[in-house]
């Protein structure tokens, strides 16, 4: 059951970059990861942001890594 509201999480997260402008094929948090990256102001805070809801150091850059975006 677990791993189903996984992935419809992870189906949510890709709804959401889409309807943000970005590539369906990429999750939200691997978005924020890439522009973060590169040094928008927005997407740092979003990463701040997504990270600390998740209790993750790095959730968002480790994401924009396996998604290759960066």
């Amino acid at each position: 059951m677990i791993r189903y509201f996984e992935r419809v999480l992870a189906g949510c997260s890709h709804l959401l970059n889409a309807l943000a402008g970005g590539d369906p094929r990429n999750s939200f948090s691997a978005r924020v990861g890439m522009e973060a990256h590169h040094g928008k102001q927005w997407a740092i805070r979003a990463a701040r942001l997504i990270d600390g809801l998740l209790w993750s150091k790095n959730h968002c850059a480790e994401h924009a890594r396996e998604e290759g975006l960066i």
